[in-house]
């Protein structure tokens, strides 16, 4: 670059007039401002030959340059002229006077000031590109540390997610406790796969009503048969004997006693009020043996489960012992023969230890030769610490406060009136906590019944002695508990017993007619219970003890021969005034079958009404529920949905959603109850000409209903009211026969 060049040659003539001026022996402050101007050009000479200009310089700045170079080499010559005695003469004499030294200065202050503007600002432009850079390098950083900060958060995230506070404060310890939480929570999934009934609900349920030293007498005469392997023995007693507490205690006694993880105990309490099939009770089984340990392979968990099974699962443990209670509650009959074959082909193939306990059994020559028979009483050393406890509640604990002598006559009246059974004290201190003064309460206990059935009879006296409106809460429950034809939940009997309300005609008010639900137990002085069941949300409502409900078999209709017409008018009352029944823009159903009144009154309105068809009040409940068209085509599109099974359903065709194509009418419902006093009365008013040939939504008449369902008395009823036999049906499924 030419302007380089130029500073070069400066920086080396000013060097040479520097080393000159310091060689002369006499200068004067002129020589020595020279020399300080020609070292401070020389130095910035340096510099700017050494830098690296990016740009172009200015062509005057050249020109100076070499202007200035010029007059240097001048004064070079003139400096060092060697003619003679020059040498002396440089070093004897100042050749240039003042004037000359002020403009050679000029000139070297004019170069000075080009080059320090050149040199600022090339300076400038590389600051400004080395704060460019600085500057993309920070914007990197930043980046960085951002993409660090988040994945950091994330790192705490998923850490918090695993609730890892630190990986190296894992143990094995802790490794081996969260596999054995995994594994468990697998083997939980797998239980419940196989079965939904959990019978250690029902274990819990009746062990709580059992005092600590109950049953040991049933412990001891069932030492042999725990030892011994292969080992059937069948305990039978009286009704209200007190075998469920006795099987809880054994239950609990082999727990104990075994060790568990070589042992299996698996039991089964039956109870008339919760339906199990014989599939029911081997998954129930099968799901005790996964939860106690036994094998839970795939295709096992998801099999058919019945005795081999079973039997397959039992081989995970060196002993089995299997307790099935209540049988006399499971189904009679081949049900009942082929459960205990079942079981006892468990005993002979994997060496199992069965204890069955039921009512007396009269034909034993009926089963297993090997069944070893064992009586259950009531043993006095049971009930005492039982009776004592009663005493102890609160109303019955006020009145015998003080009064030792009466608290022990009334221990002996009970124990010698028991019978060998729990269910009669139960009873009797049922009704001695009912009385309200000591009086009442000496008058009971001199008067208190022999056996169940009385006593059943005279709390139902005393129930009717209450308070009216409290009697006739009572006999509702009583009625509905007693007649209905499955259990109904605590809340479908609220509204059970609010629709049996004559005075209510509209639903706000039929809902302000529920009752609270503690007290519908309560009225009821002991005779009915609340308990859980499988597969429903709701507690059921039923008897507290089978012998109650097998009174009410015998006895229901003496006691309460209202029940049937009182049951089917709150079912049509409930359907007329409910706002689901009475709605023409959606017939979608969205009812739980076990759980909701609705869909009861709706499927079994006309079961009950058949029991009591001629009476009138029913009649005309009947009619004046046969004028509400959207009532009746709601009530048989819920009653064909529930009835999917039955003759009328069809392989594809699913009951309708629609009022315009429901088409159900009174007479469809009639001829499916199969109601003939209800069919004859109907077809006696003028609306029998509309209803006789009317077809559902699959073009099916009420004669093709009676005719498929196999009705003879309802077909030729009809056809004596000139029913067409020639209409067929919609989808031709099925032709009228």
């Amino acid at each position: 670059m030419e302007a380089a060049s130029a500073a070069l040659s400066l920086v080396d003539v000013a060097l040479r007039l520097g080393k000159y001026i310091s060689e002369t022996l006499e200068y004067s402050k002129e020589r020595a401002a020279f020399q300080l101007e020609l070292s401070q050009l020389a130095a910035l000479l340096r510099r700017f030959a050494q830098h690296k200009h990016s740009g172009s310089p200015d062509d005057a700045l050249v020109i100076e340059l070499r202007g200035i170079q010029n007059n240097v080499e001048k004064l070079h010559k003139k400096l060092f002229a060697e003619v003679g005695l020059g040498k002396v003469h440089r070093q004897l004499r100042w050749p240039f006077v003042k004037k000359e030294i002020l403009e050679i200065t000029g000139r070297i202050e004019r170069a000075k000031t080009f080059l320090i503007l050149i040199l600022s600002n090339d300076i400038g432009q590389e600051i400004e590109v080395e704060r460019t850079r600085a500057q993309s390098r920070h914007a990197d950083i930043t980046k960085q540390l951002t993409d660090l900060t988040v994945n950091t958060t994330r790192a705490r995230a998923v850490a918090e997610s695993l609730k890892v506070q630190s990986f190296p404060s894992v143990s094995p310890k802790d490794v081996m406790l969260l596999q054995t939480e995994q594994a468990e929570a697998r083997r939980a999934r797998i239980a419940e796969q196989i079965s939904a009934f959990d019978q250690r609900e029902n274990h819990a349920r009746v062990l709580s009503q059992v005092q600590t030293e109950a049953g040991l007498w049933f412990i001891q005469q069932l030492d042999g048969w725990m030892e011994h392997s292969s080992q059937i023995v069948w305990a039978t007693g009286i009704p209200g004997g007190g075998k469920t507490s006795l099987t809880a205690v054994a239950i609990e006694h082999i727990k104990k006693r075994k060790k568990a993880a070589e042992t299996f105990v698996g039991y089964i309490y039956l109870k008339f009020s919760v339906k199990m099939s014989l599939q029911d009770i081997f998954a129930s089984l099968e799901r005790q043996t996964v939860e106690q340990g036994a094998s839970i392979s795939q295709t096992q968990a998801l099999g058919h489960s019945n005795a081999r099974s079973l039997s397959g699962r039992l081989g995970s443990f060196a002993r089995s012992y299997i307790i099935v209670d209540a049988l006399d509650e499971y189904p009679d009959g081949v049900g009942r023969l082929e459960l205990v074959d079942d079981l006892t082909e468990l005993v002979v193939n994997n060496g199992v230890n069965l204890l069955l306990t039921s009512r007396p059994v009269i034909a034993k020559d009926r089963f297993d030769e090997r069944i070893q028979w064992m009586e259950i009483r009531a043993h006095d050393e049971d009930l005492v610490p039982y009776i004592e406890r009663q005493l102890g509640g609160a109303r019955l604990k006020r009145l015998l406060k003080g009064n030792e002598t009466l608290r022990e006559e009334i221990k002996g009246v009970l124990l010698r009136q028991n019978e060998g059974m729990f269910l009669l004290p139960r009873l009797h201190l049922d009704l001695l906590s009912r009385c309200r003064s000591l009086a009442e309460l000496r008058r009971t206990l001199q008067k208190l019944p022999d056996s169940v059935f009385d006593t059943v009879q005279q709390s139902l006296q005393r129930i009717r002695e209450q308070d009216p409106g409290d009697a006739h809460l009572a006999e509702l429950v009583l009625a509905w508990t007693v007649f209905s034809r499955r259990h109904l939940t605590l809340s479908e009997l609220q509204s059970a017993v609010a629709a049996c309300d004559i005075h209510s005609t509209t639903w706000s008010e039929l809902q302000e007619a529920i009752t609270d639900e503690g007290l519908l137990v309560d009225v009821c002085l002991g005779l009915v219970d609340v308990q859980e069941a499988h597969g429903i949300k709701e507690p059921l409502v039923s008897m507290t003890h089978f012998t109650i409900q097998q009174f009410f078999d015998m006895f229901g209709l003496e006691q309460f021969p209202w029940a049937h017409v009182q049951i089917t008018n709150a079912c049509l009352r409930h359907m007329t005034l409910h706002p689901l029944f009475n709605d023409l823009g959606s017939f979608n159903v969205d009812f739980d079958p076990e759980a909701s009144f609705s869909h009861y009154a709706a499927v079994e309105w006309g079961h009950h009404g058949r029991a009591v068809e001629d009476d009138p009040t029913f009649l005309d409940s009947v009619v004046s529920f046969s004028y509400r068209e959207t009532c009746v085509a709601k009530a048989g599109q819920i009653l064909l949905e529930h009835d999917r099974s039955s003759l009328l359903a069809y392989p594809e065709a699913a009951p309708s959603t629609s009022l315009a194509v429901s088409g159900i009418t009174p007479l469809h419902l009639t001829v499916y109850f199969n109601c003939l006093s209800l069919l004859i009365y109907q077809l006696s008013t003028s609306s029998a000409k509309l209803w006789i040939d009317a077809p559902d939504h699959q073009s099916r008449t009420p004669l093709w209903y009676a005719a498929r369902l196999g009705l003879t008395d309802i077909v030729t009823t009809l056809l004596e009211h000139e029913a067409s036999p020639n209409i067929a049906e919609k989808n031709h499924w099925f032709h009228c026969p």
